[in-house]
């Protein structure tokens, strides 16, 4: 099964320059959750963790800020099915995951390796 791809005109601006639509956002970034509620709710506490770590980012022309923040929605919404023990729900939300992550992938594949942070390598090779 391939990846999706970004178009070339996506690919070429990413690559000529990868920060270049990085803006903050200037929204109120949301709560995290209780502690109870993420012990009893793990996908549901790491759906909020994206959720706060996108809301850190202005979503327009920025694609991965974008598809994280569906992501984090898909996530949420697969940890609604498992409380409420509904299996057709649980295997949309777990497709629609699978949907994002590739676009994900293929917007974090045309940045530059090795692309660093403070913690180490962001890809492992």
């Amino acid at each position: 099964m391939a990846l999706l791809s970004l178009n070339e005109a996506e690919q070429a601006k990413a690559a000529a320059d990868p920060a270049a639509a990085v803006v903050q956002a200037e929204e109120e970034e949301p709560e995290p959750l209780s502690e109870a509620d993420a012990k009893a709710n793990p996908i549901k506490a790491s759906a909020q963790a994206l959720k706060i770590a996108a809301s850190r980012w202005d979503r327009k022309n920025n694609p991965l800020v974008s598809r994280s923040s569906d992501l984090a929605e898909k996530m949420k919404s697969l940890s609604n099915g498992l409380n409420s023990r509904a299996p057709k729900e649980m295997i949309e939300s777990a497709r629609g995951i699978v949907t994002v992550c590739r676009h994900i992938w293929g917007f974090a594949a045309v940045l530059p390796a090795p692309l660093t942070y403070r913690g180490g390598s962001l890809f492992a090779r």
